[in-house]
């Protein structure tokens, strides 16, 4: 599995950061990124490419090696299996676009914008 980091693409302090991961595809997991500020971060991931037939989440952390989906305020995964948008918000230290899951394939660009 291969570890993509993110690239930090823009950065607009103190309000904005965009952060972009590029070609990731089932096997990999992504590297993390430490969230700036002690509000948390208000975020939006974008996400482009081929899914597959699988799915992307959100995962946070809180020391940067154990990971989990973020949940909306039902518990529900933020998730996307085709190209699109979320909007979220976090306390967590860390963030990351999940693996893909569920198929094989893929080849999907991210980007996440933070505010806070």
């Amino acid at each position: 599995m291969a570890a993509t980091g993110p690239t930090q693409i823009e950065n607009r302090p103190p309000h904005k950061t965009v952060q972009q991961w590029t070609g990731l595809v089932h096997s990999d997991n992504p590297d993390g990124f430490l969230l700036a500020g002690t509000q948390g971060a208000i975020g939006f991931m974008q996400a482009t490419g081929d899914f597959g037939s699988g799915a992307m989440t959100i995962q946070v952390s809180g020391d940067g090696t154990n990971w989990y989906n973020l949940k909306d305020a039902d518990g529900n995964n933020f998730s996307l299996s085709a190209a699109g948008t979320v909007e979220f918000s976090t306390g967590a230290l860390y963030i990351r676009p999940g693996p893909l899951t569920g198929g094989s394939a893929g080849d999907v660009d991210v980007i996440f914008v933070f505010s806070g």
